[in-house]
C-alpha cells in the first residue's frame, strides 16, 4: 500500500482534526461528514494526511459501510485526486480498492431484477452518464479492451432497468465524450 495512504497519517493531523478523523475512519459518518465540509478550507498538506480516511471507507471488508454511505466518500476523494493532494503512486492502491467493490455490485447484480430501483438509482443519478462516457473516451484513448468491455456491461445493465433515452441522459453522454 501507498504510504500515503495508510491511517498512521492522522496521527500528524491538527489536534482539532484528529479526533474526527479517526472516528471517521472507524465509521462515523457524522465524522465523514464533517471532513467532507472541512476539506475545501483545509491546505493541501492537511488533504494529504485526511485520505486515509476515504480510502480506508473503501474497504471491501466493511459491506455494512454501504447502507451508511450516501457520496460522501467518493466526492471526498474526488476533491483529493482532482486537486492532486493524492499522489500519482497512490492511483493503483485506490483503484485496487474500487474495482473490488465494482466487482462485488458486479457480483450482486445477479440477485437484482434490472427493474430494481438501484438500476433507476444509478441511471437517474446526476453525473452518472458524464461520467460513463468519459471513461468510455478515455477507455477507448487507451485501447483498453477488457475497461470498454466493463463500461458496455454497465451500460446494457442499466439500460436494462432505466430509459436513458431522455435528453438529459442524451445531452450528459456527449457532454462526457467531449461534445456540445
Amino acid at each position: 500500500m501507498h504510504p500515503s495512504l495508510k491511517l498512521s497519517n492522522l496521527f500528524r493531523l491538527p489536534e482539532y482534526l484528529k479526533q474526527r478523523a479517526n472516528s471517521a475512519a472507524q465509521g462515523s459518518f457524522e465524522d465523514m461528514l464533517y471532513l467532507v465540509e472541512e476539506l475545501s478550507n483545509q491546505p493541501e498538506s492537511i488533504r494529504r494526511l485526511m485520505t486515509p480516511v476515504f480510502y480506508g471507507t473503501l474497504d471491501p471488508a466493511d459491506v455494512a459501510a454501504l447502507h451508511q454511505l450516501d457520496s460522501l466518500d467518493t466526492d471526498g476523494l474526488a476533491a483529493l485526486i482532482a486537486d492532486r493532494s493524492v499522489p500519482r503512486e497512490a492511483y493503483h492502491d485506490l483503484w485496487s480498492r474500487i474495482w473490488d467493490w465494482i466487482t462485488f455490485l458486479d457480483a450482486f447484480r445477479e440477485h437484482l431484477r434490472f427493474t430494481d430501483p438501484l438500476w433507476l438509482l444509478i441511471g437517474s443519478t446526476p453525473g452518472v452518464w458524464v461520467v460513463i462516457a468519459r471513461a468510455w473516451g478515455m477507455l477507448l484513448h487507451a485501447e483498453d479492451i477488457p475497461g470498454l468491455n466493463g463500461i458496455s456491461v454497465v451500460l446494457a445493465s442499466v439500460k436494462a432497468g432505466y430509459d436513458c433515452t431522455g435528453i438529459a441522459t442524451l445531452d450528459d453522454l456527449i457532454s462526457g465524450a467531449g461534445g456540445g
